[in-house]
């Protein structure tokens, strides 16, 4: 439930009736735009996915215990990973920069359904480490390390991917 309330507003975020003062993101003296991208990809997650995560974590621990904790630990790891790779794979465009035109996304269908495909190989995978506490234990520090590389891949966004 919070990774589709993350994909949502991550498909979202660059959409605004204020679009016109996007011009301020290309004066800016920043080498790299990916660090904007980042940053407010980490809005995002403080701001809608903790809040919403926290939540559904609580009322799942009341639920089954602190026997779940693996589970709840290793799927924020996951639902930040699908959050990160969608930002990176679906465009390349700043928050708030884009009148919101239905005709604009008729390109992105394709990416948009490979990006669905990242959400339910990482869910299969996580269904799959719940059988072995081990195996699910030493997931949560490789999902972690992961979702760091994703971070820094999509920070090192150049210039030269808004071109496209």
């Amino acid at each position: 439930m919070s990774s589709m309330l993350l994909s949502s507003v991550i498909l979202q975020i660059r959409y605004c009736d204020k679009w016109q003062a996007a011009w301020i993101y290309e004066s800016l003296p920043i080498r790299r735009p990916g660090e904007v991208l980042v940053g407010a990809l980490l809005a995002v997650i403080v701001r809608f996915l903790v809040p919403t995560y926290l939540l559904l974590s609580a009322s799942l621990l009341a639920i089954w215990g602190p026997n779940i904790l693996p589970d709840i630990l290793l799927a924020f790891c996951m639902t930040v990973a699908i959050g990160v790779l969608q930002s990176i794979l679906i465009s390349k465009k700043f928050p708030f920069s884009q009148a919101f035109n239905v005709g604009d996304d008729a390109g992105r269908f394709g990416k948009s359904m490979f990006a669905l495909i990242i959400p339910l190989t990482l869910c299969g995978l996580h269904y799959l480490l719940t059988f072995n506490l081990v195996a699910e234990l030493l997931a949560i520090p490789v999902a972690l390390l992961f979702c760091v590389m994703l971070v820094r891949r999509y920070a090192a966004t150049s210039w030269a991917a808004f071109a496209t």
